[in-house]
C-alpha cells in the first residue's frame, strides 16, 4: 500500500506539507477549532469539527485500509438506524471516528494529549463494529491512532 496526504482542492501548499507531520500515528489530521486544547472531542460541541477531512494523512497499513472502507460504507448506506445517511462527509467522518474512539479502537492525540474513550459506557453502532459486552471494559491498545496537528 502506499501512505497518502489528501487535500481539498482549495488547499495551497506554501512550503513542504510533510514537514509537519509527527509520523507517530496513523492518520494525521488538522482540525476546525481555534482551541483545540479547549474544544477537541468536547461532546457539547459540532462533532464535524474535530477533524477536517480536507488534510488528511494516512500511513499504509491494513487497519488504515480497515477503517477507510468501513467509513465509506457507511457514509454511502442511505440509513442509518432508521434515519437517512447526513449528507455532510466531514459529519460523518467524525461521527465515525467518536463510534471508533467510544469502544477503543481508536486513539486520538494532540500535542501530549490523548483519548481513547469518550464516556464510561459504550455506542450501539461503532462503525460497523458490532456492539457486544466484550468490547466493554477491555484494556487493550487501540486499532489506530489519529493525530491532531
Amino acid at each position: 500500500g502506499l501512505s497518502a496526504l489528501f487535500v481539498d482542492t482549495d488547499v495551497v501548499f506554501l512550503s513542504d506539507p510533510f514537514v509537519a507531520l509527527v509520523r507517530d500515528a496513523d492518520l494525521e489530521v488538522m482540525t476546525d477549532f481555534f482551541f483545540p486544547s479547549d474544544h477537541l472531542l468536547d461532546t457539547s460541541m459540532r462533532p464535524e469539527d474535530n477533524i477536517n477531512t480536507g488534510y488528511m494523512y494516512h500511513s499504509a497499513s491494513v487497519e488504515v485500509q480497515h477503517l477507510m472502507m468501513a467509513f465509506l460504507d457507511a457514509c454511502h448506506s442511505r440509513n442509518w438506524q432508521g434515519l437517512l445517511r447526513d449528507w455532510f462527509n466531514q459529519r460523518v467522518f467524525n461521527k465515525f471516528v467518536l463510534e471508533w474512539i467510544d469502544v477503543g479502537l481508536l486513539e486520538v492525540r494532540y500535542k501530549s494529549h490523548s483519548w481513547s474513550s469518550l464516556r464510561s459506557k459504550y455506542w450501539t453502532n461503532a462503525g460497523g463494529v458490532a456492539a457486544s459486552p466484550s468490547n466493554v471494559g477491555q484494556q487493550r491498545p487501540p486499532l489506530l491512532t489519529i493525530r491532531i496537528l
